[in-house]
Parts: structure tokens; sequence; C-alpha cells
């Protein structure tokens, strides 16, 4: 399992994308309270986590952001995500 929280100055979109992409078996990812990264960032890299069974996150930007398009429906609805 993978957390993050609180305000980490360590964590942002960047580090998150590059990190997950050597994590395949990743089976649980907490992202709590980190400013640096959207749930538009944290759902994008979980099509490189094909195992994963735990997600968590807060959101902490406006609510503008939240009608964004997140994931490609596909993703969910293949076998792996049953």
């Amino acid at each position: 399992m993978l957390t993050a929280s609180q305000t980490s100055p360590y964590l942002n979109r960047i580090v998150l994308q590059r990190t997950i992409k050597h994590l395949p078996k990743l089976r649980g990812l907490h992202v709590i309270g980190c400013l640096g990264v959207s749930h538009v960032d944290v759902l994008s890299v979980t099509e490189h986590t094909p195992l994963l069974e735990s997600l968590a996150l807060t959101i902490t930007e406006p609510v503008s952001i939240l009608f964004r398009p997140v994931v490609d429906r596909s993703i969910l609805e293949s076998p792996v995500h049953r």
C-alpha cells in the first residue's frame, strides 16, 4: 500500500505518475490531503495499477474541476476491475 498524507511538498502530479508506473502490483493507494495532487491525477494513474483493490483520496481542488471527465469508462469495465 502506498499512502501519502497531509501537505507533502514531495508529492505532486509528476512524482505520482512516474512512481506509479513502477508499481503495477500495487493493491492500495491512499492520497489524503496532498494539495499537489488532484483527484484527476490520482484516478488517471490507476490505469497502471490493474490489481488495485483499495483507493482513498480527499478532494481539495475547486468544485469546478470536479466535473471534468476523469477516467476512460472502458478501463472500469475491463475484466480486471470486476
